[in-house]
């Protein structure tokens, strides 16, 4: 009888819960920037999404764009060159090197639509940073929303900025390895030739500390991200201070230098050694605050895997500066280190 009574209530409870909402519909599409500007590789991304009902006739090839520099037009140029990333999607770039500080001003209009505009600031140039690395095992995942870890032997990476720490400073990482060959004693032209064939570089994976894997996806206070950028993994985080300085720490797989193949015969014309070695690089960004946001809206929408189908799930965290539209508008400035190999 005390379960019918508490099953009954239960019923009456949820019944008085329900409300019917009225959900807009929007009938016309709307604009969408996807525009990073860093240095002379800007690039200004537009297209027109589809609305709930029907389909949008205007096309992106519709659009005007205005982009200002602190009120002075900029000339932007569109690349019929550019393959799109997604259907009906339209490219400028420029070639303007914007000055630190500058503030940006973008407006998208076409008839038939709403106009948007979007505001960023272009941050403050890179120091050259002094870059080391150190060797050692930690626990790392690859994965951060892996349950267990393991032992990994890691390089990390630590880059130093003569700068102090600054509120609403925020920097990314992208490591990049080279695979290349060693050659002592005599090798022959072929042997040389077929190993240097073997050389390739590429976008280094990141390792994540375990100890920060805690509800990563879905936290909106999360700091240090790790997303996809230019088809390599890319570290979005903040720096930490010593002394006076910022500095950033940067975890990938260990490599080591490897004998391939060697010959010790007793005429010293037959000995030669090949070694397989490793280099690194690294490219700093340091992002303005609305690329930052973007970046981690980016970020929590793919690693949030909640059953949205059940109902009663998180509602993930989202970001646009983009006002009367859809996308982002951003900036950076970028620092690239040359090639170095680390004695391990």
């Amino acid at each position: 009888m005390k379960n019918i009574f508490s099953l009954s209530t239960l019923l009456l409870l949820l019944l008085s819960c329900e409300r019917l909402v009225d959900f807009p519909q929007d009938n016309s599409g709307k604009i969408h920037i996807n525009a990073i500007v860093a240095g002379a590789d800007s690039r200004i991304n537009v297209m027109v999404s589809q609305p709930l009902n029907g389909t949008e006739s205007v096309t992106a090839d519709k659009i005007r764009l205005i982009l200002d520099a602190d009120g002075e037009s900029v000339t932007l140029i569109r690349d019929l060159d550019y393959a799109a990333s997604y259907p009906g999607e339209v490219s400028y770039v420029t070639d303007i090197d914007f000055e630190p500080g500058q503030n940006l001003k973008l407006i998208a209009e076409a008839e038939g639509l709403p106009s948007v505009v979007a505001h960023t600031t272009i941050p403050e140039k890179l120091p050259v940073p002094a870059i080391e690395c150190e060797r050692m095992s930690a626990h790392m995942k690859k994965d951060p929303e892996l349950v267990t870890d393991h032992l990994e032997e890691i390089f990390k990476f630590r880059i130093t900025l003569d700068e102090p720490v600054s509120e609403n400073s925020y920097f990314a990482v992208q490591m990049y390895v080279r695979k290349f060959h060693e050659y002592t004693g005599n090798v022959n032209e072929r042997d040389k030739e077929y190993y240097d064939s073997l050389s390739e570089e590429g976008y280094d994976d990141i390792f994540v500390n375990s100890e920060m894997m805690v509800n990563p996806a879905l936290s909106s206070q999360k700091v240090d991200l790790i997303i996809d950028y230019e088809g390599g993994e890319m570290k979005v985080m903040t720096a930490f201070q010593v002394e006076d300085k910022s500095v950033l720490e940067i975890p990938v797989k260990a490599t080591e230098k490897r004998l391939l193949r060697a010959s010790y015969g007793q005429n010293p014309e037959d000995q030669y050694e090949i070694y397989e070695c490793f280099e690194y690089k690294v490219k700093l960004f340091r992002l303005s605050a609305e690329l930052y946001h973007c970046f981690k809206a980016r970020y929590i929408a793919d690693n949030s895997d909640a059953p949205i189908h059940l109902g009663f799930s998180p509602v993930t965290y989202t970001y646009t500066n983009v006002e009367g539209g859809l996308g982002m508008f951003g900036a950076m400035s970028v620092y690239e280190s040359d090639w170095k190999y680390y004695e391990n």
